[in-house]
């Protein structure tokens, strides 16, 4: 039977429904007590684990309002705070008052318990007979759980709990934060990498890789979202970890990074709608922009306040970096210790310092076959030649020089500064050219020609520096060496682990990126398909062709011995 007051389908042995706490015996029903109807979706094989949940939460509130009628009627207290903040799964526009519940017995009420209670035996059922449909056998209660379930994410759950060395949770991370790191790591993978993967499936459904125990003979398989979930775990832990501890030094944020970051969020509104999404007046819809990239999930309040941690983390990091002070002897055993390494990339110790130099590139003109003759490599020497003269002709000095290079010159990366060249180290330059700078007369104000596969280079040696570039090199790896340990010795402290709530909503963006991969490798597959039958047409037909041409042969020959 169906029930008169919600419309859900009521066993004929219920005298109540279980869903409402409707006489079934009580046909008409006050109209003021009717409720408004929600929009509800309907799984294919079964009422969902959510809705089951949502039978026993009525049952429970009745009876608690049953209690409440059989007390004295008060005024309706203020909502707390809490109440007031707390955010639905369902969409502003199904969020209704629940009517008003007339009191059931006891006997209706533990009806509807069993009810509850079949109906989760129910779901159970149907998952299990559809998975054993697909599957051949019968699913674990796990299995039953997650094919059950409702796919919704909420964003507001907690996702991911991070903990200190005692094992204490120090942060909890939401889906809907988790969300922004995830997608952060996928896009900056793509960005720097491009697609390794499949990207016309989902994630999960690719094989990032597998390994075997060498003891157990246990094989595990890594998903592609669990290398981005990995990686976007270690993206929380370390911004966790730098955080506390540059909140724990009172370490603010330096201009140029808050700069930066109010530009950032400044240009949203802009940047949204160059990407077209506006709103109704024509505006940037800066959350929609978001959305497409994070997840329905994300706001525009917890995106703005995950870019500040990741600038406010990124500004203490540089500190650090740049932090360290080496002295000469530990830069010149760093780099003993590692010169293997250091001279495999051409790193090589030098006596010689670096050098600035200034030139002029006199190129020789190619014909119109793109042939360099001998009498235009002649004539470009002829070129320099005279280009030099007019230098010493003048003031001969490093300012006239620059004058003279950004008229001649034809190297465009030098011929804006004056053929200025800064900190050059050896093996730098072309050989021609490294060996004139770095030739061991060589002293400031130094001029001459030097021919290399470019063309003649009107040289000018500016100066000897005080940096040499093995020292620079050795530096710098030394600076990072140390910062690595050191963070990774704070970061070390912390740990995450997933709840059970976490869940990643895969935004428009990469639905699209799937859409058009498919697209692609569907057109891709009609081509090569198209590509095919035309070469098997194109063989049908030469084989019909030389089939009759043997036939008019035969016959041809037949008519002659005939």
């Amino acid at each position: 039977m169906i029930c008169p007051k919600c419309g859900e389908e009521v066993p004929q042995e219920l005298e109540t429904c279980p869903n409402c706490g409707a006489a079934m015996t009580a046909p008409e029903q006050d109209a003021d007590s009717q409720p408004a109807e929600i929009p509800a979706e309907v799984e294919e094989n079964a009422q969902t684990a959510e809705e089951t949940e949502e039978a026993q939460a009525a049952v429970e509130k009745t009876e608690t309002e049953e209690a409440a009628e059989d007390t004295t009627a008060a005024e309706p207290a203020e909502p707390s705070e809490t109440e007031e903040n707390a955010e639905s799964d369902e969409p502003a526009e199904t969020q209704v008052e629940a009517p008003k519940k007339k009191k059931k017995s006891a006997g209706a009420i533990i009806a509807g318990v069993v009810i509850v209670l079949l109906a989760v035996i129910v779901v159970c059922l149907a998952v299990a007979l559809s998975y054993v449909s697909k599957n051949g056998k019968l699913p674990s209660l796990t299995e039953i759980v997650e094919q059950a379930k409702e796919k919704k994410v909420d964003g507001d759950a907690v996702a991911v709990n991070v903990q200190n060395a005692d094992g204490e949770t120090v942060e909890e991370i939401t889906n809907q934060q988790l969300s922004y790191y995830f997608w952060g790591e996928y896009f900056y993978y793509v960005n720097n990498y491009g697609f390794s993967f499949d990207a016309s499936l989902p994630l999960d459904q690719q094989t990032y890789q597998e390994s075997t125990d060498s003891e157990t003979g246990e094989t595990t398989v890594t998903t592609w979202e669990d290398y981005f979930l990995e990686n976007a775990q270690n993206s929380i832990i370390q911004t966790v970890a730098l955080k506390a501890e540059a909140e724990s030094k009172d370490f603010a944020m330096p201009d140029d990074y808050q700069s930066e970051y109010d530009s950032v969020v400044e240009n949203m509104a802009s940047n949204a709608a160059n990407a077209g999404f506006t709103d109704e007046d024509g505006n940037g819809d800066v959350l929609a922009y978001i959305q497409d990239s994070y997840g329905d999930n994300s706001t525009v309040e917890s995106f703005e306040q995950y870019l500040y941690d990741s600038y406010y983390v990124s500004a203490y990091s540089d500190s650090i970096y740049q932090g360290f002070s080496f002295d000469d002897d530990q830069i010149e055993e760093y780099y003993d210790d590692h010169a293997e390494e250091l001279q495999s990339y051409g790193i090589e110790k030098s006596d010689l310092p670096d050098v600035n130099v200034r030139h002029i590139l006199i190129e020789p003109e190619a014909d119109e076959d793109g042939n360099i003759t001998d009498e235009a490599w002649t004539a470009a020497e002829e070129k320099a030649q005279e280009v030099l003269t007019e230098w010493q002709s003048g003031d001969a000095d490093e300012e006239s020089f620059g004058e003279l290079a950004n008229t001649y010159s034809t190297d465009t990366g030098s011929n804006s500064n004056g053929g200025l060249y800064e900190d050059v180290h050896p093996g730098q330059m072309i050989t021609e050219f490294n060996d004139w700078c770095f030739d061991a007369s060589r002293k400031p104000g130094d001029t001459g020609i030097v021919k290399t596969s470019y063309g003649y280079h009107v040289m000018y040696f500016v100066s000897f520096t005080d940096t040499y570039y093995y020292k620079t090199v050795a530096e710098q790896e030394l600076r990072y060496s140390t910062y690595s340990d050191d963070i990774n010795s704070l970061v070390e402290q912390y740990t995450s682990s997933l709840t059970s709530d976490a869940g990643i909503v895969e935004p428009s963006a990469v639905k699209e990126i799937q859409q058009n991969a498919a697209e692609q490798a569907a057109q891709a597959e009609q081509a090569a398909q198209d590509a095919q039958n035309a070469a098997d047409s194109a063989n049908e037909d030469a084989d019909t062709q030389s089939s009759t041409e043997s036939g008019n042969a035969d016959s041809a020959a037949d008519s002659a011995v005939g």
